[in-house]
């Protein structure tokens, strides 16, 4: 009998989840090696982190800067013996010298709002706010963050700091693997009751994240449905995925676009079913 667990530590050669992961990150991964980028990583002395900062710089992904204090997180890569961390940059946001002119921008930024001097000091003090203020400054080119935190305080310091281009609207996907595809949804962590512009907005937005997986966009507009609250206006999706949106073409949209996910498999999976009748 094969357990889950044996599927997914089976060898890659044999594993075939382990094919479909590196179809969805070869993309990025030759992305990243084509250019000389630095991740910096707020939770820098979590084990997991300093494993997965090993992983990237062995595989010459991208450089990673780890965030906290080098006398913590220094013997923890020498216990693990995460060799390629040897010389990794470490930061201790209190003790950098960037720490007053990230404070002076922060509260520049932020001062209209009602922040004031003492709480920018606070916040940037904090790994997460000194990571966006790094990557707002060019000193990375990017941040990874959420492994100890709740959502909501993981996605601040960036929305704050770093902003979303042109002012769009920020949103959340997740990268479902399936047995034979994988699928983009979107927006299940940010705009909880979008309307109908938002939600066209997100599809376009989710689309392009498909093309730089290099794929071909399909959209399809899944039914909201939760019991404990009132319904968002149903509407809306129908709406929609009618209008298509002025900034793109309908082409690709899957209408009227309303599926229902089916019950667990016996393999676990669950399907994407088309609606009833």
């Amino acid at each position: 009998m094969t357990t889950e667990a044996d599927r997914v530590h089976q060898p890659p050669e044999t594993n075939p989840l382990h094919g479909r992961i590196q179809q969805v990150m070869s993309t990025i991964y030759a992305k990243g090696r084509k250019r000389s980028v630095r991740i910096v990583f707020p939770e820098g002395d979590e084990p997991k982190i300093l494993r997965a900062a090993q992983i990237l710089a062995e595989e010459g992904i991208c450089a990673p800067v780890l965030l906290g204090e080098s006398a913590s997180i220094r013997p923890l890569i020498e216990e693990q013996r995460l060799s390629k961390l040897n010389d990794v940059k470490i930061i201790n946001p209190a003790s950098d010298p960037n720490f007053d002119r990230y404070v002076a921008q922060y509260w520049d930024l932020r001062k209209r709002r009602g922040t004031s001097m003492t709480e920018a000091k606070r916040l940037i003090g904090t790994r997460n706010y000194f990571a966006a203020m790094m990557v707002r400054n060019s000193a990375a080119e990017g941040m990874v963050t959420g492994l100890t935190t709740s959502y909501p305080e993981g996605i601040r310091a960036p929305l704050e700091i770093i902003r979303t281009k042109d002012e769009q609207r920020a949103g959340g996907v997740y990268i479902v693997v399936l047995k034979d595809d994988f699928k983009f949804f979107a927006d299940c962590t940010v705009t909880i009751d979008p309307t109908a512009e938002e939600l066209a907005e997100i599809a376009i937005r989710t689309a392009d994240l498909a093309r730089y997986f290099d794929l071909t966009p399909r959209i399809a507009i899944l039914e909201f449905r939760e019991r404990r609250r009132p319904q968002p206006d149903e509407g809306q999706t129908g709406r929609r995925t009618r209008a298509g949106s002025p900034a793109r073409p309908r082409s690709g949209w899957r209408d009227p676009g309303r599926y229902r996910v089916g019950e667990r498999g016996a393999n676990g999976e669950l399907p994407l079913l088309p609606p009833h009748g």
